[in-house]
């Protein structure tokens, strides 16, 4: 083998092989020691930068027409969902309505005060409460939105829980499913009322106060009874998912799922009550009282009047 025959073939791949990996390892532990390749990653970085723009642009631009198709037919779904709960809604608004004014008029026949009316402050959720084993929410509004201890909250579903702190900025909500907090409720099938109380970190709802005997179902809605003056009556609280009774316990064991999504909601509404009655009606309630009065004397006396001898012992 001639020599300009070598230097023409070149070294062999093992020398190559060392030769690179020997560079290689020289590269590394110049940069490592001295930070010599900074420079020239910085370098190469911004020469290769404008090439790697260019090969990502047609994937980006396949992506983007994706999401795009994608949030169009995601948006018409919506609308169309909402444009026929819209529907329904109002329809069901008008009938609402007209059982209102019935119910008014109903109510001013049998000269009952109105029904106290309540008003609403939107709130976002700022986070959870501090003790992860408390269910409790902290809201973005305070007592300079109106809000103070007491004030039930609720999101579109049903009742959320209530306020049970409050600072100018921020305020507290303590959620239905706490362990100490108990709602006043009743079965909408029957009327039958009870109270509910949190199970705590299991998120369910129970109904610790009725017999095994009682006419309760699964599948049965709670709403508010209203008795206790701070839920208005009639927003669903929860649903029967579970009923254990048994012949050694007086009490059932009914297990109920809240209907509000109690730790899902971003925005919830703090109700804030408003005047329960109108100075035109609380004026027309005592022009009625004598009405009623003088029809109910008017009326012939369905028994004799006592006698004097029966009368006399009274008097003593």
């Amino acid at each position: 083998m001639s020599t300009p025959e070598f230097f023409q073939r070149g070294p062999s791949p093992f020398v190559r092989l060392v030769f690179f990996g020997a560079l290689a390892i020289a590269v590394m532990l110049i940069d490592v020691r001295y930070q010599g390749a900074r420079l020239v990653r910085s370098a190469l970085s911004t020469l290769i930068y404008p090439m790697q723009q260019a090969a990502l642009l047609p994937v980006r631009v396949i992506d983007g027409a994706g999401v795009f198709f994608s949030t169009q037919r995601r948006l018409q779904t919506d609308n169309d969902e909402l444009r026929r709960s819209l529907t329904e809604l109002s329809a069901r608004s008008r009938r609402v309505a007209s059982l209102e004014q019935e119910l008014a008029e109903l109510r001013e026949l049998a000269h009952m005060p109105p029904r106290p009316a309540s008003d609403g402050v939107l709130t976002e959720v700022l986070h959870g409460g501090r003790n992860p084993y408390v269910a409790k929410l902290v809201l973005d509004r305070g007592e300079n939105a109106g809000l103070h201890p007491g004030q039930p909250v609720v999101d579109a579903q049903g009742v959320v829980g209530q306020v049970t702190s409050a600072s100018p900025f921020a305020a507290e909500v303590t959620l239905v499913t706490e362990q100490n907090q108990q709602v006043p409720v009743r079965v909408l099938r029957n009327g039958l009322r009870t109270l509910t109380g949190g199970d705590g970190a299991s998120g369910t709802i129970s109904l610790p106060f009725l017999p095994g005997g009682a006419d309760i179902q699964t599948g049965d809605l709670l709403v508010t009874s209203g008795i206790d003056g701070l839920y208005p009556e009639g927003i669903p609280v929860a649903t029967v998912t579970r009923i254990e009774s048994s012949a050694s316990r007086v009490f059932a064991r009914i297990t109920c799922t809240p209907v509000a999504g109690v730790a899902r909601d971003r925005y919830l509404l703090v109700l804030t009550r408003s005047a329960t009655v109108s100075p035109a009606s609380a004026s027309a309630a005592p022009a009625a009282a004598p009405t009623a009065t003088a029809s109910l004397s008017a009326s012939p006396p369905t028994a004799p009047p006592p006698s004097p001898a029966a009368a006399e012992p009274a008097h003593r």
